[in-house]
């Protein structure tokens, strides 16, 4: 008993360490806000669809446990309007999701570009060049995107 205590005593350290490394492993990449800010979305549907609210544990579960990617998205959901806190403190949706588009969400989420503006480099010979391929970029990232999240979650049409 006494050498398990003592192994477990010299681990803990380690064991601790680990587990302050996993976000570091795990970053909340775009495509990662992206998926918990649409999953968020599909609970959150589907909750109010079944008449019932749901929490943001249960989100958090569905999202394979993501507190973080989970809590990001909700944060930016509600500076968005999308998403409000019910007096129980429980997130309700607050937008009709057919008029959101996927590219709305990405840009919600403060992915992508902003705009094509670029006076940091106004006096440049290529700056004009920038601006076109950034544009393309941003014009390419609507198209894409424009898709309403509803319809992406496949669920647009009337209620069931």
């Amino acid at each position: 008993m006494v050498l398990f205590g003592a192994v477990t005593a010299a681990a803990l350290p380690e064991w601790l360490a680990q587990r302050h490394r996993v976000d570091d492993q795990n970053p909340l990449t775009a495509d990662r806000q992206l998926l918990r800010a649409l999953q968020a979305l599909d609970g959150l549907l589907l909750s109010g669809r079944g008449g019932r609210r749901i929490d943001d544990d249960a989100l958090v579960a569905a999202a394979d446990g993501d507190a973080r990617g989970i809590g990001a998205a909700l944060g930016a959901l509600i500076a968005a309007g999308w998403v409000d806190r019910t007096s129980a403190g429980r997130p309700v949706l607050a937008h009709d999701l057919e008029a959101i588009t996927v590219f709305d969400v990405y840009r919600a989420l403060g992915l992508g570009l902003d705009s094509v503006t670029i006076a940091d480099i106004a006096d440049r010979d290529w700056d004009d060049r920038l601006r076109d391929v950034l544009g393309a970029m941003l014009a390419g990232d609507r198209a894409a995107l424009a898709m309403p999240v509803k319809e992406l979650l496949g669920l647009s049409g009337p209620a069931a």
